[in-house]
């Protein structure tokens, strides 16, 4: 008869896993029927007749699950395939894992192990020692989240590396051993990513944008803050330059301040080229000592140099003032040397008769004050004094006011009559009395 070809097994596996089902495929051409007999370790035989299509030449059966190695032959009653041996081997999986976190140098806070399957939050920055084990080798492992995966470093059934997540987000586990993915896998991790908080910054005083003039030093207290540390705080002033350019300059406060910072500056004006109607933008900058180098920058400080027309104005309110203020004080001073004189004549109206000094009637020195009286003697007393020094320092302030107005040039005949005229107030309040 006609030679046929053998019989044979199509495309069957080595391995498949536990549970599994396997698609058993024959090619037997020129058969119309064919019998295959199958043994699972640790049972017996058994025999299934299998039609052939005859357009194909082959013949297939679906066997399984699977519960342990298989043993395959097929015949066709004169004929005999040779024994095919599918193993069956456990599901593969990937367990075993432990992770470490790794914080930022700056935190100055030491590593420690976090516990697996329970949501992870950390600090930005923060790296992720990942280890574990697969029950079978492994080609690749890793982490996804979307289009993003991170690849760890595979050794046999052994696993480790390093992960950074750069924002909160869910990572799923992905393992492909030598054959075939592993899909039992550990559940995902949730990572939740806290930004490092960005530092404050703030000036103090002036509370408010100032006049000054172009000699002035003015004083700014400014404070600042940050969670972690200040790596440094800087003063940045600026004018408008020619061209529209900008003129800075930068002070350096402090730097490892820690914490928190407070303190004052000083800003001298002179030598800054400012100009009536120029001012100079001011602001404190507080830098963080995170990796990110967060800044914060406080409100801007004008200093304005007001223009002539202005500072004539400033000057007649503070010469108004002063006038105020020289009234006010010279009236303070009339009513104490009322009550002074009244005091006087009250001690003098009360005589004492001495009957051992000499004739009734004669007339005592005056007597010792009683309590009541020494008390408002020392209110008095203490009256004249803080009004003697409020004298004085109304003299320097108009002093001082007449001499900035004079270098300002805003200082006119009719300004300097009316210094003159509080000037003289001033010298006449402080009587030798007083």
């Amino acid at each position: 008869g006609t030679l046929l070809a053998p019989l044979a097994f199509r495309d069957l596996p080595a391995i498949v896993m536990r549970g599994d089902i396997l698609r058993v495929t024959i090619t037997a051409p020129g058969r119309a029927s064919v019998r295959l007999q199958d043994r699972t370790t640790g049972e017996g035989w058994a025999t299934r007749e299998l039609a052939v299509s005859p357009a194909t030449g082959t013949a297939a059966v679906t066997l399984g699950p699977l519960r342990g190695d298989l043993s395959l032959v097929v015949t066709d009653g004169r004929a005999r395939s040779d024994t095919a041996v599918v193993r069956v081997a456990d599901r593969p999986f990937v367990g075993g894992v432990t992770m470490r976190a790794v914080y930022p140098t700056y935190l100055g806070r030491a590593a420690e192990t976090l516990p697996v399957g329970e949501p992870v939050v950390i600090p930005r920055g923060t790296a992720l020692d990942i280890a574990g084990r697969a029950s079978t080798p492994l080609a690749a492992v890793g982490l996804a989240h979307g289009r993003d995966s991170v690849a760890l470093r595979a050794d046999g059934r052994a696993f480790g590396g390093r992960f950074a997540p750069g924002a909160t987000a869910t990572w799923s586990w992905f393992a492909r051993g030598t054959h075939a993915a592993v899909q039992d896998v550990p559940a995902p991790v949730d990572v939740t990513v806290v930004p490092d908080s960005a530092p404050q910054a703030e000036i103090l005083a002036p509370r408010a944008d100032t006049l000054v003039a172009s000699f002035d030093t003015v004083t700014v207290q400014a404070a600042a803050s940050d969670d972690h540390g200040l790596a440094r705080v800087e003063l940045h002033a600026w004018r408008p330059g020619p061209g529209g350019t900008r003129v800075e300059t930068t002070q350096r406060l402090a730097a490892d301040a820690g914490a928190a910072w407070a303190g004052n500056a000083l800003v001298d004006l002179a030598g800054r080229q400012l100009r009536a109607g120029d001012a100079l933008h001011v602001t404190l900058v507080a830098v963080d000592n995170s990796p990110w180098a967060q800044r914060a920058v406080s409100r801007e400080l004008l200093l304005e140099i007001p223009s002539l027309d202005e500072r004539r104005a400033i000057a007649r309110a503070a010469a108004d003032s002063a006038v105020t203020a020289v009234q006010r004080a010279a009236a303070n001073e009339q009513s104490l040397q009322q009550r002074t004189s009244e005091m006087a004549r009250e001690r003098m109206n009360h005589p004492v008769d001495h009957p051992e000094d000499g004739p009734a009637g004669r007339q005592a020195p005056p007597h010792p004050l009683s309590y009541e009286s020494a008390e408002k003697a020392q209110g008095l007393a203490r009256e004249q004094q803080d009004l003697a020094n409020r004298v004085r320092e109304l003299q320097h302030a108009a002093q001082q006011l007449q001499e900035q107005l004079r270098q300002a040039g805003a200082l006119d005949s009719a300004l300097s009559r009316q210094l003159r005229e509080a000037q003289q107030m001033l010298h006449d309040a402080l009587t030798p009395a007083l």
